[in-house]
């Protein structure tokens, strides 16, 4: 049994307006759900979905980094294992 493994991978990703770069400053008129950037003003029309859209090469990016992540903690969880098992690792 893994039990030293990491039991929590939340990752919080800051979705970014595409024009200017800010991540502070969206107003989402609830109604609607139509998102405006407070900085620079870029209305999205397909709201939070439009925002993830034009964002995906962030959230791949950070998505990769928590598989490697998780690869290198269950690698290291199992040479723990093995090594507690009595056996010996190269």
């Amino acid at each position: 049994i893994i039990n030293k493994m990491k039991q929590n991978y939340n990752k919080h990703i800051k979705l970014i307006c595409a024009t200017c770069g800010s991540s502070d400053f969206f107003d989402k008129n609830e109604k609607t759900g139509v998102i405006t950037c407070k900085k620079c003003n870029r209305v999205y029309n397909g709201g939070y979905d439009e925002i993830v859209e034009l964002n995906e090469k962030n959230i791949n990016s950070e998505v990769e980094s928590m598989k490697k992540e998780v690869e290198q903690d269950i690698i290291k969880d199992l040479n723990n294992m093995f090594k507690k098992a009595g056996f010996k690792l190269k």
